[in-house]
């Protein structure tokens, strides 16, 4: 037998109904199709959580994720322009193609050989072109 999900807003009208005790258990129950037992389940764990509802450990939970995210922004887009510059810098400078050819490291475990021609600015073809001629 397949067990029956119930959403989180049913579960919460179930908890409330039983919170407010103007029905016995078994007409909550009866009510929303459910088990008494369930009834009584919920009933403890809104009444288990709700001092959670109104905690400020809660509100430092979440300026704490707000604060690391920003930071994390900031540090991408750092990096962003780091690697827009270095891109501008290698197209700028008197680095040949057979020097930029041997930059790129072609078992690299984390960026593929496409990724590094973008960021010394090599185009692929020029990369492959050597691999081919020298097979």
């Amino acid at each position: 037998m397949k067990r029956k999900r119930y959403s989180n807003k049913l579960k919460a009208q179930i908890a409330i109904a039983a919170i407010k005790g103007h029905k016995t258990v078994n007409e909550i129950a009866t009510e929303f199709g459910v088990n008494p037992s369930m009834v009584n389940r919920l009933k403890k764990q809104a009444l288990d959580s709700m001092d959670d509802v109104f905690s400020s450990k809660q509100q430092k939970n979440v300026k704490a994720m707000e604060d690391e995210k920003d930071l994390l922004f900031q540090q991408i887009g750092k990096l962003q322009f780091e690697v827009e510059w270095l891109k501008k810098k290698y197209r700028a400078s008197a680095v040949s193609i057979s020097q930029k050819r041997l930059c790129i490291t072609p078992d690299h475990p984390a960026l593929s050989i496409k990724r590094q021609c973008d960021l010394i600015s090599l185009s692929r073809s020029s990369y492959l072109s050597t691999i081919r001629s020298s097979g």
